[in-house]
Order: C-alpha cells, then sequence, then structure tokens
C-alpha cells in the first residue's frame, strides 16, 4: 500500500509540475497532449520501481522503520 500510495501522489505531483512549467514558459498552450501524460505516467513508473528497488536492497527504510 505504501507504494500505491506513493505512486499516485508521485504521479499527480509530476504531471502538476509539468504543465505548471509549461504554463510558464508557454502560457500561450494550454492544451493537454495525450503523448505528454503518457510520457508522465512512465517516469512516474519508473521512479516508483527505482525507490522500491532502493528499499529491497536496504539503501531506504520505511518510514515507520526510522521512528523505531
Amino acid at each position: 500500500m505504501m507504494i500505491f500510495g506513493y505512486w499516485l501522489t508521485n504521479i499527480a505531483g509530476l504531471i502538476l509540475m509539468h504543465h505548471g512549467v509549461k504554463g510558464v514558459i508557454h502560457p500561450d498552450k494550454t492544451g493537454h497532449n495525450k503523448n505528454e501524460l503518457i510520457k508522465d505516467i512512465i517516469f512516474s513508473i519508473l521512479y516508483t520501481l527505482a525507490i522500491a528497488v532502493l528499499v529491497k536492497v536496504g539503501w531506504l527504510k520505511f518510514p515507520t522503520e526510522y521512528f523505531k
């Protein structure tokens, strides 16, 4: 559940940051591109897999393990 919750917030954050920066750089372009959304989802999945591997090998811990 941790990974699922992390993934949901991660993908939402990436999409919001991407579209926010895009809006600042190109304010006249307001349309959403389906390919960009797919790219955001793929990067989010890859990033989540990297975090899961780091947890599995012990370089990162689950949040509850830091407070024991």
